[in-house]
């Protein structure tokens, strides 16, 4: 089917196309029950409220169908309770997935195996041919931010060996609290994880759909004015942006040696000597001529 317009950029978040095959199966199995007299007895109610609160969820303060949207106006109070579900569309999901049980429950009941089977098969074949042009889009885009979102210089091999915690400075999740101090790209996130994880490292930089009021404290004023106070730890590698390296470079050059690499300043702490590289010292004195934080 033609792709339709779309009313908002972050109208993907709630994505509730069921897709032709499913819509297929879903008013099949709708019409087979009702010539077959199946009235709906064996449909677990539960069940069935799920899916009709999730989707009443879904449809948020603002309805929307393809371009066009209407804002609803709730009172504060039932506003603020809704609050607590983070990217609600997302609850159509729920109701897709239970419409499609219940359809696909309805034809293996009324036909024979080999029929049912062969209905289902058809249907999943006109599904891929609907939706397979989106969803590799959406695999390419994915595969193309994952596999660029790694650091590749040198100085960053093996670094799991002799360490057991990264700490990032800020931490990413910090960015959103500083305003008009984004350190790095919004991706960044991506990189910053798949370095600790391939070492198997700790790390104090996460992504995380909402991050308490007391873990924004503690990563983002506590722990770094901890930092100041105390030796850097030989078992932690260090990864600054340019202006975490101004506010931290200097007290954690002090045991660990920092290099600069993939426009970060990595500080390592097995490399048998503290300080700065060559390539450190260069962006250190480019930093300071250009006057950048």
């Amino acid at each position: 089917l033609p792709d339709l317009a779309m009313a908002a950029g972050g109208q993907y978040e709630g994505f509730g196309y069921m897709g032709l095959g499913g819509l297929a199966l879903i008013l099949g199995g709708a019409i087979f029950a009702r010539i077959r007299g199946d009235g709906g007895d064996g449909v677990f109610p539960p069940l069935v409220v799920v899916a009709l609160f999730a989707f009443l969820l879904s449809l948020s303060a603002r309805l929307t169908l393809g371009m066009y949207s209407i804002d609803l106006t709730l009172p504060q109070t039932l506003f603020d309770l809704l609050l607590i579900f983070r990217s609600s569309g997302r609850l159509i999901w729920v109701t897709i997935y239970v419409l499609l049980f219940i359809a696909i429950a309805a034809l293996i009941r009324q036909l024979a195996p080999r029929r049912a089977a062969t209905v289902l098969a058809a249907a999943a074949l006109v599904q891929i041919a609907d939706i397979a042009g989106p969803l590799a889009a959406m695999h390419e885009r994915f595969s193309r931010i994952e596999g660029s979102a790694r650091f590749t210089d040198a100085a960053f091999a093996r670094l799991g060996r002799a360490h057991d915690t990264l700490v990032v400075l800020p931490a990413w999740q910090c960015q959103q609290w500083n305003s008009g101090n984004v350190a790095y790209p919004w991706e960044s996130f991506i990189a910053f994880s798949n370095l600790a994880t391939d070492n198997h490292l700790r790390t104090n930089s996460y992504y995380a759909g909402r991050t308490p009021v007391a873990q924004v404290q503690y990563h983002c004023a506590d722990f770094p004015a901890q930092l100041l106070r105390t030796p850097a730890a030989s078992r932690t590698a260090y990864l600054l942006s340019t202006g975490g390296f101004r506010h931290f470079g200097a007290h954690i050059a002090g045991t660990h040696l920092c290099d600069f690499a993939d426009d970060m300043f990595l500080c390592r702490g097995d490399m048998g000597e503290a300080g700065l590289t060559l390539r450190a010292k260069a962006a250190v004195s480019v930093l300071s001529a250009s006057g950048s934080r």
